[in-house]
């Protein structure tokens, strides 16, 4: 079971409140949502999903689920957005995704003199190494 992927799913089901159009927006047949949503009942050992005819709601320990499933949602959002970034831009991190305050903070990270334009640096152990020999 991916887990990743069936709370993906869980979600969908909560915006649609339909078990086919949720597995059309996951590009996935009903059953194959069905199956997930059940694999993830079963992990962890509750109902999650009111069940009837049709989609009846969730359950309070649903509802936890939920919750976190969005939260993971989102934080998979921001590392992927920290992903482009550092793509385009190797020296730049982003830590928006480990900052429990959302806040935009960024940090370039030190590069060796091999890759600056200064002379050496004193953060790498090569350029220490070198200072010491020449002083």
């Amino acid at each position: 079971m991916n887990l990743l992927a069936s709370l993906r799913y869980l979600v969908a089901l909560d915006e649609h409140k339909h078990f086919g159009r949720a597995a059309l927006a996951c590009h996935i047949t009903q059953p194959a949502l069905s199956n997930a949503l059940r694999a993830l009942e079963q992990e962890f050992g509750t109902t999650i999903i009111n069940r009837g005819r049709v989609f009846v709601g969730l359950t309070p320990e649903g509802e936890r689920v939920l919750a976190t499933a969005q939260r993971m949602m989102h934080e998979r959002e921001l590392l992927q957005q920290d992903y482009a970034v550092w793509q385009t831009n190797p020296s730049e991190i982003s830590l928006s995704a480990l900052c429990p305050l959302r806040c935009p903070l960024r940090l370039a990270l030190p590069r060796c003199c091999k890759h600056s334009t200064q002379a050496s640096c004193q953060r790498c152990y090569p350029c220490r190494q070198t200072r010491s020999k020449t002083a």
